[in-house]
């Protein structure tokens, strides 16, 4: 929400949603924001161009939305979900040591898709959960971890990979029911994504 794509005390804006579009350039140029349902729903609509509206702005700051977020019950054994990511290429986050962003709304967790890990199976690399929250939060994930189901026989051994920033190519902010009923909200914000 501040600066542009300046890279200053070792910290660069991966986005800060000012230019109002669903593109994270600073990343690359096809690293596209998007939001999914898995179980459970969101309320943003489609414009004609299937992007998602999901750009809000208060004032002068603009910030991505994931609104009316429904369907979701704490331990629900369907694994409800939904999510906002973004998708790149390896490497992309090479240079970074954590991952810095502010959020309000809806209990969540971030999610990092490592190259050569089985995608949308729960084996991504996952950071602790945020408990919900009524104002502007800022949040730094240094590390990830797998589920410890992922390495045992219910597993693919084949997805086990350790966690490096380098080898992202991916991050989602998702809510789903491994957060008590009390953080589950309808809506959550991100704003001000930073490498550090």
């Amino acid at each position: 929400s501040s600066s542009g794509s300046t890279t200053t005390a070792g910290t660069s804006v991966f986005d800060d949603f000012e230019d109002g579009n669903t593109v994270a350039e600073n990343v690359a140029e096809d690293a596209y924001w998007y939001l999914y349902t898995a179980g459970g729903s969101v309320t943003n609509t489609q414009d004609a161009n299937q992007t998602w509206d999901m750009i809000s702005a208060d004032g002068t700051n603009s910030y991505a939305s994931m609104k009316g977020i429904g369907g979701i019950t704490s331990g629900a054994t369907t694994y409800p979900s939904v999510g906002m990511g973004v998708d790149f290429g390896k490497g992309a986050l090479a240079n970074c040591t954590a991952i810095s962003y502010k959020y309000k709304g809806s209990g969540h967790h971030l999610r990092g898709l490592v190259d050569g890990v089985t995608k949308d199976k729960g084996y991504e690399h996952v950071a602790k959960n945020q408990d919900a929250s009524s104002g502007w939060t800022t949040v730094t994930v240094t590390t990830m971890a797998q589920p410890d189901w992922v390495s045992g026989p219910d597993g693919d051994p084949s997805s086990v990979k350790p966690f490096s920033w380098a080898t992202v190519k991916g991050l989602a902010w998702v809510v789903d029911e491994k957060l008590t009923q009390a953080n589950i909200g309808t809506q959550l914000d991100i704003d001000d994504v930073e490498c550090v």
